[in-house]
């Protein structure tokens, strides 16, 4: 699954790629991706690293901020995260 995180991740660098990616299930398999492992480090950086290379390009910006709310999750993972001593 890491695996397929860094992949998405290395090719969201390109835009038509990328606008290829927001076509598919992609952003919204990384918008669950992040809500669900949210304890896991490893797997939330890689996902940030992801939806942020995503959101470099206008169209899958526009799928994740208008159509998934991407942006709610991020806050959401701030909130949660705050306060955390690990």
């Amino acid at each position: 699954m890491l695996e397929a995180v860094n992949l998405a991740a290395a090719v969201a660098v390109d835009g038509a790629a990328a606008a290829a990616l927001s076509a598919s299930r992609l952003p919204s398999l990384l918008a669950d991706l992040l809500r669900e492992k949210v304890d896991d480090d490893t797997v939330t950086l890689q996902v940030l690293l992801a939806l942020w290379r995503l959101l470099q390009h206008a169209e899958t910006f526009r799928e994740l901020v208008y159509g998934l709310r991407v942006v709610d999750d991020l806050l959401e993972l701030q909130v949660r995260t705050d306060g955390r001593t690990d």
